[in-house]
């Protein structure tokens, strides 16, 4: 049934021939992603910090079930049950230092993830580094000055081409990822 798998990943609402509709396809080919049932994928839907944390488990092929009473102990915030399915998503990526909570205890699943955010995890998550020919100068982006204190991440995503701006001059900070983002 290949023809079936592949018919499967046509969503209605993707232009498969774009930059981020051969995203889509790649990610929803490994699993990281899925569709809706009505073969849709709502591409400018944004995401929450469960559902990053989810996608990166999985990118990173972490254990969530090697995880011990201390990581537990640790990483278990006041807005997070026990009893969630996304408990051991949130464990794992604290313990490898990819997520933090805020300082109120909390952790916040269902808030939007921001593009400055989403650069932050992914830069822990990869332990990606700054390209040396990257210079001050040569990053465009207005909207992230040097002392910003996601400057070195966005730099790094820039500097290895995984992430651009909104438009030449603007990387967008503070704007929510939408799933169509995050795929590419």
């Amino acid at each position: 049934a290949p023809a079936d798998i592949a018919e499967a990943r046509q969503f209605k609402d993707v232009n498969s021939y774009s930059e981020i509709g051969y995203a889509i396809e790649k990610v929803t080919d490994r699993g990281l992603m899925t569709g809706y049932k009505n073969n849709t994928f709502h591409p400018n839907v944004t995401v929450t910090r469960i559902q990053v944390a989810k996608i990166l488990v999985d990118a990173l092929k972490l254990n969530i079930y090697d995880l011990s009473d201390e990581d537990y102990a640790r990483y278990t915030f006041k807005d997070v049950s026990e009893q969630s399915t996304s408990y051991k998503y949130i464990v794992a990526l604290g313990k490898e230092g990819i997520i933090n909570g805020y300082e109120d205890g909390t952790f916040k699943p269902n808030k939007n993830v921001t593009r400055g955010e989403l650069s932050v995890m992914l830069q822990r998550a990869y332990d990606l580094i700054i390209p040396e020919q990257l210079s001050e100068k040569m990053m465009p982006f207005a909207d992230v000055p040097t002392d910003h204190p996601f400057y070195e991440a966005v730099s790094t995503m820039y500097g290895n081409a995984i992430s651009k701006g909104i438009t030449e001059t603007h990387f967008g900070l503070n704007l929510n990822v939408t799933r169509g983002q995050m795929a590419l």
